[in-house]
């Protein structure tokens, strides 16, 4: 029988009193009935049988190439019985392949791209900002990033190291989770050179047929820059060439500068929830509840900073309420700490816009393993009852997945 710490972190998502006994690694479990997920509805039988659906294991949905519509049954619940699958296929599969390893972060860039300084930045060490010399070779950290301990790579760019790493190449790129390509948007004069770089680093990566989620980091991009038209031209020249130049990738795109905080949290936060197993799972969750309790914003955010996923009607009121999330629980976290005051910890807290009807709310789910901090469930709404009857259930359902989500 396969351990049972392989095990322990989807039990929850399997119904009580389902048989493991049996299992001998850890790809056993895909083998699995449907019928055996928490999520799968007795009552649904007949509809299946009626359909002749040939998804039967936890594997036949997990692989399917479209989701499980059957005529008679909620398509939101088949959905989510779906991605729950995958979730569980994704989970097993890795460990199957390389075990419980931790993630490794590789940092990549031209010398001088920030590299470093976010590393530092997020590690609150600021005082060694001015400190901070030239990457020489290879600097190799183990980082607690939000509880998460976290292997990072940070490449020095200048030349003669960049050499070194294609020359070892097996050492340096192998078994890479996310690669992080850093580039300084006030350095306008070396964009080219820096695509440069990128393009042989996806080559070696393609070479030895590596492939992983990719994520540009726009370094240096500073609060009194966010509205300079010039460098926000530049930045989507270069999203427009690195499109070109990643069809093979999956890329994303973030802003960061050590003197926003949040802009760093937001750069790991993704990282990490692309690297995540139940990542896409809580980003569906959060949608379907924002939707049934006709919320306009949810995110689920911890302490740390570390936020899982977010979810708006519109753009604008997800970063609102990721922003003012952060905020808030700073303040509310810096409150509880001040001696002699005496204030307990809230499982519930808001602010509240009377003449506009609109309620950020805080709701307390857990603790993250790691001392990864607290997490919060924030909702923005003007809808207070839809969001009290609606929230005990999702909670049971956000659990696992926090626990779950590397």
């Amino acid at each position: 029988m396969v351990e049972l710490k392989y095990l322990k972190k989807i039990l929850p998502f399997f119904k009580e009193g389902t048989n493991f006994s049996n299992i001998n690694k850890p790809t056993d479990v895909l083998d699995f009935s449907l019928s055996t997920l928490k999520d799968f509805n007795p009552n649904w039988i007949p509809f299946l049988e009626e359909a002749d659906n040939e998804l039967k294991t936890i594997k036949d949905l997990a692989q399917s190439q479209a989701d499980l519509v059957i005529e008679g049954l909620n398509p939101d619940e088949t959905r989510k019985l779906g991605i729950i699958a995958e979730m569980v296929f994704w989970h097993m599969t890795q460990i199957a392949e390389y075990g419980e390893k931790q993630k490794k972060i590789v940092f990549f860039g031209l010398n001088n791209a920030g590299k470093t300084s976010l590393l530092t930045a997020l590690s609150e060490k600021y005082s060694t900002m001015k400190e901070i010399l030239p990457t020489r070779g290879l600097s190799r950290q183990q980082t607690n990033i939000f509880g998460y301990q976290v292997s990072s790579f940070d490449m020095g760019g200048q030349e003669e190291y960049r050499r070194s790493y294609f020359e070892n190449a097996d050492m340096y790129f192998s078994e890479t989770d996310i690669l992080i390509y850093c580039i300084d948007i006030q350095d306008t004069d070396r964009y080219d050179e820096s695509l440069e770089y990128f393009i042989k680093i996806l080559d070696t990566y393609k070479k030895y047929k590596l492939s992983m989620p990719v994520l540009i980091a726009f370094t240096k991009f500073d609060p009194d820059l966010i509205n300079d038209e010039n460098l926000n031209a530049d930045r989507i020249k270069l999203i427009d060439k690195i499109e070109k130049i990643c069809v093979d990738f999956e890329v994303g795109y973030v802003n960061s500068s050590i003197y926003e905080r949040n802009s760093i949290e937001n750069l790991f936060s993704l990282s990490l929830k692309r690297v995540s197993t139940s990542g896409g799972v809580i980003q569906e969750f959060l949608e379907q509840f924002t939707k049934n309790i006709e919320a306009r914003a949810t995110c689920l955010i911890s302490s740390t900073g570390l936020v899982y996923g977010t979810y708006g009607e519109t753009h604008q009121e997800e970063e609102m309420l990721k922003n003012s999330a952060a905020y808030l629980q700073n303040l509310y976290l810096f409150h509880i700490t001040q001696q002699g005051l005496n204030i307990q910890k809230e499982d519930f807290y808001e602010l509240h816009y009377s003449r506009n009807n609109l309620h950020f709310i805080s709701e307390y789910i857990t603790n993250a393993e790691n001392d990864g901090g607290m997490v919060y469930l924030w909702i923005l709404t003007s809808n207070l009852r839809n969001e009290v009857l609606g929230i005990l259930k999702f909670r049971e359902e956000l659990l696992p997945l926090i626990q779950l989500f590397l």
